[in-house]
């Protein structure tokens, strides 16, 4: 029972996405108004601000993939002004940045540690509160039992 009502939970929340950078639709897709995007000449550039209904998004301190110049696997962020979504594409994949820094989930080098092509944001509209700096359930123990790896994608583990 425990289990079929985190799983429901679960992907009603995954489900419910509506912001377009959580979705990950402005990173493969036609951008929606209001968001921003990071990509070509922007990836690498060391505190790099763009601003969006007055909400400025800051990217610094770029990883760099190991052995790959030019190639970068993560980033920290700052929000100024407001709140809002970040979502970053790297190869096919498209991860909510839940909180920052972020970091490839598939590690800083290798060929699964594919670089950042893009990233979006998009600010809040006002109507409800940013997405959280972090996803999960916690069990009676504080041990995390599921926990959001990849927006869309939800990780769950029963014990």
């Amino acid at each position: 029972m425990r289990m079929s009502l985190l799983a429901l939970i679960a992907t009603g929340i995954v489900l419910g996405c509506t912001n377009p950078a959580l979705a990950g639709e402005a990173n493969t897709g036609p951008l929606d108004d209001g968001c921003i995007k990071f990509e070509n000449s922007d990836i690498g550039v060391e505190n790099i601000s763009k601003t969006a209904d007055g909400v400025t998004v800051t990217l610094f301190d770029w990883v760099q993939k190991d052995g790959e110049s030019g190639e970068y696997v993560g980033v920290s962020y700052r929000i100024e002004g407001g709140e809002g979504s970040v979502s970053i594409k790297s190869g096919t994949n498209v991860d909510a940045a839940l909180s920052s820094p972020w970091v490839n989930p598939n590690g800083l080098s290798g060929r699964n540690a594919k670089a950042i092509s893009n990233i979006v944001f998009c600010p809040t509209d006002g109507g409800g509160p940013a997405p959280p700096a972090s996803f999960g359930f916690m069990d009676e123990g504080s041990e995390p039992i599921a926990r959001s790896t990849r927006w869309g994608a939800l990780k769950l583990n029963f014990k």
